[in-house]
């Protein structure tokens, strides 16, 4: 029989939720191996999911398709509504988060149906006007997100 490891006795939030997606897969007695199966995820990538070390843009994209084999919404099971959102950066992290977005250039497209749109707002290329819509729409899609 499985027990859940506490998420408490660990410090950041990928441990925490490497604890909770590992307590997902115990809970419903599959291996690492079957979980790569069926999620194109790697082995090697789910171990250091669940230790909480895997540093890499793709882990939210991940997070979303572990959650989902296990018909688990992964924005309550996580509690991603706690991220930060002090900054447009932040928001834009929540919300590729929420998504399940591997990437900027991701959303970007899915946003405005271009590729490079937020890569441009960061490196500051567009004009201001530009950026002021930019920041509508992700404020915009923010609100139905929440």
């Amino acid at each position: 029989m499985h027990t859940n490891i506490k998420v408490d006795n660990f410090n950041t939030l990928e441990e925490k939720i490497g604890i909770k997606l590992k307590n997902l897969r115990l809970k419903n007695n599959v291996t690492l191996k079957y979980v790569a199966s069926k999620t194109n995820i790697s082995t090697t990538t789910l171990a250091k999911i669940e230790k909480g070390t895997l540093n890499t843009a793709y882990k939210y994209n991940y997070y979303k398709l572990i959650c989902n084999l296990f018909n688990v919404d992964h924005i309550k099971y996580l509690n991603l509504k706690t991220m930060s959102e002090k900054t447009i950066d932040d928001v834009l992290l929540k919300i590729r988060a929420y998504m399940g977005f591997k990437s900027d250039e991701d959303l970007s497209i899915y946003l405005f149906n271009k590729k490079y749109v937020i890569a441009e707002y960061k490196q500051g290329f567009l004009t201001d006007r530009n950026s002021i819509i930019i920041v509508e729409k992700l404020l915009e899609l923010k609100k139905t997100l929440n």
